[in-house]
């Protein structure tokens, strides 16, 4: 058997001294590779999330304008339909109007705010065209069948309008403020509510319509009505009843004359 000598031992006690040696350093730089390497990707990661975010505020920003430019198209393109349907319906109107012997800035003012002067329009309780009359009313209205397409058309939906807003002024003995609220809410709800008296103010009655959407109804026309009257004077039953009728009377002086007895009143209290 071979002996081994104290030099033969030396190297090998070496190798393993320096082996050792390098176990904890392997120890230590393993786990902090593993950390800087993700470290690495949660930092590329979140510099592709940044950019990512950049591409999509940009994008968004561009959806937006072009969302802004078809809505400026949009409203111009609306625009210039009320304004030719407005036009259009300027000789029916006056026609329908004369044939029932109302006011024709009282259509007006209720077809502004039904429709828009829209024709086509149905709303989704089926109320149709500029005047938006329920197929019921029209048929009662025509005393004879009618359609949705005969509807549609201006000239039989003013002249029925019309004709009923007619109705409604004789049955509220030419008041326009209870007609125009039982255009919107029917005039069954209207006789339900608190009638005025003689001392009432027409504008505190409105104020105290029950139903909040025929209350801003009611308001909205009366805009309308006034903004057809030129703006210029106070709105009273009287200056109602001139343009909610003809035969009502329409004489500016005897508008003044009711003004004037209102203010030596008031100067009396």
């Amino acid at each position: 058997m071979p002996t081994t000598t104290k030099a033969d031992k030396t190297p090998s006690r070496v190798r393993r001294t320096k082996a050792a040696s390098r176990e904890p350093l392997k120890k230590v730089m393993t786990p902090t590779l593993v950390v800087v390497g993700l470290i690495l990707g949660i930092v590329l990661s979140g510099i592709e999330m940044v950019d990512s975010a950049h591409r999509m505020r940009d994008l968004y920003q561009q959806l937006d304008q072009v969302q802004r430019q078809q809505n400026e198209l949009l409203a111009v393109h609306s625009r210039l339909l009320l304004e030719r349907g407005a036009r259009a319906s300027l000789n029916t109107v006056e026609t329908a109007a004369e044939q029932e012997g109302i006011q024709a800035n009282l259509l007006r003012a209720i077809a502004k705010q039904e429709s828009r002067f829209a024709p086509g329009v149905v709303s989704p309780a089926g109320a149709v065209g500029v005047m938006q009359l329920l197929p019921s009313t029209a048929t009662e209205m025509a005393d004879a069948p009618t359609s949705t397409p005969m509807l549609k058309d201006p000239a039989n939906n003013f002249e029925l309008g019309a004709r009923y807003i007619n109705h409604l002024l004789e049955q509220w003995e030419d008041d326009p403020f209870r007609s125009i609220a039982s255009y919107n809410a029917g005039p069954g709800a209207v006789a339900s509510w608190m009638q005025p008296t003689d001392q009432d103010d027409d504008a505190l009655w409105v104020e105290r319509i029950p139903y909040p959407e025929t209350r801003f109804y009611t308001k909205k026309v009366l805009d309308n009505l006034l903004g057809y009257l030129g703006g210029n004077q106070p709105f009273c039953k009287e200056t109602g009843a001139g343009v909610g009728q003809k035969r009502a009377g329409d004489d500016a002086s005897d508008h003044d004359q009711t003004h004037q007895k209102q203010a030596d009143r008031s100067t009396r209290r």
